[in-house]
């Protein structure tokens, strides 16, 4: 029982779990006791084993259940759902957080982006969706604008992108190279020589 006293106690028992089997026993016991009853990190912890052992359904099943769902809780069933490629139940489940009243995270922004411009099959590529979860961020780190950036590139908006590259540079943030290596590809892709040339000023 004392190793489930607390989420720090609890995270190393679930990843430790490789199958659904001990997933649910633990599931089962913290229902009976009562315990992490309204945790939102505690209830997230278990929503990811269960989405980690492939049981999607069970993920969702308890995630609807929770009387109170905190922004662990919804990332856990967001990433869970990014992890299967169901990538409109990633952006539904992030437009009924946000309508929930629920502040995302970084955590959240990164993988809605990413479901979002990673949906290029589906009309316009969901692509100015993604802008629109990515200009709603209150803090932008080099990941959620290589995501953003990268996601345009994809996508063959290619002058957006750089439009966002310049947006980024003017914020201070320094890309990667994997970004760069992109931006570069891309410029040659267009014939847009001087573009190259200033994304590359920027790596040398």
């Amino acid at each position: 029982m004392r190793l489930l006293s607390s989420p720090k106690r609890l995270k190393p028992l679930l990843l430790a779990c490789k199958d659904e089997a001990p997933v649910t026993q633990i599931h089962a016991l913290i229902i009976t006791t009562g315990i992490f009853s309204t945790n939102s990190s505690s209830n997230g912890l278990v929503i990811a084993s269960y989405a980690r052992i492939g049981d999607i359904t069970s993920a969702r099943h308890l995630f609807d259940k929770l009387p109170h769902r905190g922004v662990d809780a919804w990332n856990s069933i967001i990433v869970a759902y990014s992890r299967r490629y169901y990538l409109t139940e990633v952006l539904i489940h992030y437009h009924q957080m946000v309508n929930e009243g629920v502040k995302p995270d970084s955590s959240t922004f990164t993988v809605a982006i990413k479901a979002s411009s990673s949906l290029k099959d589906l009309e316009c590529g969901k692509i100015d969706e993604a802008k629109l979860v990515f200009d709603k961020m209150v803090k932008r780190d080099v990941v959620c604008w290589a995501t953003m950036i990268t996601g345009l590139v994809q996508n063959g908006k290619v002058l957006e992108a750089f439009d966002m590259f310049r947006r980024m540079r003017k914020e201070g943030i320094e890309g990667d190279g994997v970004l760069m290596l992109g931006l570069i590809q891309a410029c040659a892709n267009l014939g847009e020589s001087k573009l190259g040339l200033s994304v590359h000023g920027h790596v040398v």
